[in-house]
């Protein structure tokens, strides 16, 4: 996600990297935590792109979230549960 690599580059040089902390933490709850609710909501969207193979998408997925722990975290226990019902399988 350019867009908030960009805006962090951009945040850098205007506030520098100690006050960034606490700005990113504020901006990334905002744009990413509360969609990521509304995302994984739709739990079976995620799950169809790991069955679809859509790696693209996923990639993007993890691209956005890496900014936000929080939703990597989720992320990361959508994948484990797939995995896991994929082995029993």
């Amino acid at each position: 996600m350019k867009f908030l690599e960009e805006e962090e580059e951009r945040q850098n040089e205007l506030f520098g990297e100690i006050s960034l902390k606490g700005l990113n933490e504020i901006v990334y709850e905002e744009i990413i935590g509360k969609r990521m609710k509304e995302l994984f909501e739709k739990y079976s969207e995620i799950k169809n792109m790991f069955e679809n193979n859509e790696y693209e998408d996923l990639s993007n997925l993890f691209k956005l979230f890496k900014f936000y722990e929080p939703s990597l975290n989720e992320l990361a226990k959508i994948f484990r549960d797939y995995i896991l019902k994929k082995e029993k399988n």
